[in-house]
């Protein structure tokens, strides 16, 4: 007797791998919503507080919207189609996108926590 599981074949296997792909991407959603959040909270916030008189102000508010929510959208969509093509090229593709998507949104979090970091160590104080 071993300590080894079974290989799952057939349909157990297949159930196996969809309810792997349904958590990671139930993860991926959910580390997913707080940045989108964030991003709509802004976006609202400069519609709110926009210039009458400022267009470039407004413009820069707004191309800088732009490049947060393609950053937000395009790297968990770039890590699913990595992971896809590596899942296709292993014969399970479905589990490797989720997982894909799930290894983008933490970069994306990494991205964010170290923006943040860099955001902080430029802030001069007046003396």
């Amino acid at each position: 007797m071993t300590n080894f599981p079974a290989p799952m074949t057939g349909d157990a296997g297949n159930a196996h791998s969809r309810r792997t792909a349904v958590v990671l991407l139930v993860l991926t959603v959910l580390l997913l919503l707080p940045p989108v959040l964030f991003w709509y909270h802004s976006a609202q916030s400069a519609l709110a507080n926009k210039s009458g008189s400022d267009w470039r102000g407004n413009h820069e508010t707004k191309l800088g919207l732009e490049h947060a929510a393609m950053v937000i959208a395009g790297v968990p969509a770039l890590g699913a189609l990595i992971g896809g093509v590596i899942g296709s090229a292993k014969g399970r593709p479905g589990t490797w996108t989720a997982g894909g998507a799930l290894f983008g949104t933490l970069a994306l979090w990494v991205i964010a926590v170290v923006a943040v970091f860099v955001s902080l160590s430029r802030i001069e104080f007046a003396v």
